[in-house]
């Protein structure tokens, strides 16, 4: 059975969907702009579910901070009526310092009682190229004693699209069918 509609995929991951000039009709009701927001929102929010769901279930920290500070949430600011946005990730003013797990980085400090301790009495002071001259910035009693390591990266943000990415894009299409259809019937809720 052949489609009745095209689907691209472009670089940034957007939809774009056209109909065949023999469903004028249909095409009449497309420009409709609350039928075509409505159908891009329903569409959307398919997606961002999908990568919300497996962004939660991939983020290498079952429990505390950076697992309940991952969300979804429709981008009102940059979304016009041929774009609905929303945005998926760590929230990074819950969890600031997210970008550690994602990429990785050097431990200096040591741990005490479950707390980390202060390293450093100059706060803005950096290490040019770790692991040399570390000392000479970390002179607090809570820098390490032993030698500095690299905590390796456990990514959690590009893991989410490379493993839903395809089925986030097959959601938001099925959806934006179904929800289509829905709004040409008449159906607004």
């Amino acid at each position: 059975m052949a489609r009745s509609y095209q689907i691209q995929t472009y670089r940034k991951q957007s939809l774009s969907i056209s109909l065949p000039p023999e469903l004028a009709q249909l095409r009449s009701r497309l420009l409709d702009p609350e039928i075509k927001r409505k159908t891009m929102r329903s569409a959307a929010y398919a997606g961002a579910k999908i990568l919300y769901d497996e962004m939660r279930f991939v983020v290498p920290i079952k429990e505390g901070t950076l697992h309940d500070s991952i969300f979804h949430w429709f981008d009102t600011k940059s979304s016009t009526p041929n774009r609905q946005t929303y945005l998926i990730g760590p929230n990074k003013v819950d969890a600031p310092h997210w970008h550690f797990v994602e990429f990785g980085h050097w431990i200096y400090n040591r741990s005490a009682g479950g707390k980390w301790l202060r390293s450093k009495s100059r706060k803005s002071a950096r290490v040019e190229n770790p692991p040399q001259g570390w000392s000479s910035v970390h002179d607090l009693p809570g820098a390490r004693k032993e030698a500095i390591f690299w905590k390796p990266a456990k990514g959690f943000v590009r893991r989410t699209w490379d493993n839903k990415g395809q089925a986030a894009i097959d959601a938001a299409v099925k959806r934006a069918n179904d929800r289509f259809i829905e709004l040409l019937k008449g159906s607004t809720t």
